[in-house]
């Protein structure tokens, strides 16, 4: 269940589970057909129809080893936004030297984790802004403008 508000020309939508749905999250596939807004026009009777409802919870998986770090942004998203334990513990505790690949322009960004919480704490500060400080990240984004997508691609070359 869910309903929007308007707030100063932005959308914020609250949702609540509703009783006895929870062995549905993360299992359920629902059909949104994408318009050109980035956003959905909340209705009363808004309804999304259900595709599938999968066996097993969709997931982004335990932490693969640090040779096996392969992620796009979106991906480190999640897993920093749901805290995945086994991803965090491991990249907490290590640091490093990462690769960011723009896979637009197929330009590397190499970056060193030293920090007290290693990769874990670098690569938050890259989900929160999409630069984490990185002046040729951030000049990156500015050229592309606001609100463009952000399509980096995370990896680790040595731990």
């Amino acid at each position: 269940m869910a309903d929007c508000n308007t707030i100063s020309g932005s959308f914020k939508y609250s949702t609540k589970l509703l009783p006895k749905q929870e062995n549905l999250i993360g299992r359920l596939i629902i059909y949104h057909k994408r318009t050109r807004a980035s956003y959905i026009w909340w209705k009363d009777d808004l309804i999304f129809p259900i595709i599938e409802i999968r066996r097993e919870k969709l997931t982004i998986g335990d932490f693969p080893g640090y040779n096996a770090v392969l992620l796009s942004h979106n991906k480190l998203k999640i897993i920093i936004e749901e805290k995945i334990v086994s991803w965090q513990t491991a990249l907490a505790n290590i640091k490093g030297v990462y690769l960011i690949t723009d896979t637009t322009s197929g330009k590397h960004y190499v970056g060193k984790a030293s920090g007290e919480v290693g990769i874990w704490q670098r690569w938050c500060s890259y989900v929160k802004n999409g630069h984490g400080g990185n002046e040729e990240l951030r000049k990156l984004l500015k050229d592309k403008g606001h609100g463009h997508k952000i399509n980096f691609q995370y990896s680790i070359l040595e731990a």
